[in-house]
């Protein structure tokens, strides 16, 4: 499996189109980590459903994440007081939120990236339909 989990962001989309999410509100966001660089996508102010977490494909996950008033982030399954976003996480983001490498990074090591969001990066179609259809299922009209 590829670190950045491409090969499977159809999978995810589609996961997150049946319960009821819109990959298209999920924006890309990276992490700079000591010698690396990690991205994942969140939803900004918002939780994704529960049942996403079971959904997604082996390795992936749901992870929340709090911002603090000197935007210091921290992401992880701890208590978190301020939530600021659920983050759909690949296998190499979920890792290190995991292992506590996300437990409090400073603002200016994380951020948005260039309005991107996990149906685009997905490349499912024209400009940025439901991740679980091709274009022709998404134009108007068309039946589901």
């Amino acid at each position: 499996m590829h670190e950045d989990g491409y090969e499977e962001m159809g999978a995810v989309c589609e996961a997150l189109e049946r319960a009821g999410a819109d990959p298209r509100g999920l924006r890309r966001i990276e992490f700079d980590l000591p010698g690396r660089t990690l991205h994942g996508w969140a939803l900004d102010d918002g939780r994704l459903p529960q049942s996403v977490r079971t959904a997604l494909p082996h390795g992936w996950g749901v992870r929340p994440a709090a911002q603090g008033d000197d935007e210091t982030l921290s992401a992880g399954h701890g208590r978190l007081v301020g939530h600021r976003m659920d983050i759909v996480a690949p296998p190499a983001l979920a890792e290190a939120i995991d292992t506590g490498a996300l437990a409090a990074v400073d603002g200016d090591d994380w951020g948005f990236t260039d309005m991107r969001t996990l149906a685009g990066d997905a490349g499912w179609g024209y400009p940025d339909p439901a991740c679980a259809r091709g274009a022709e299922a998404a134009a108007p009209g068309a039946r589901r």
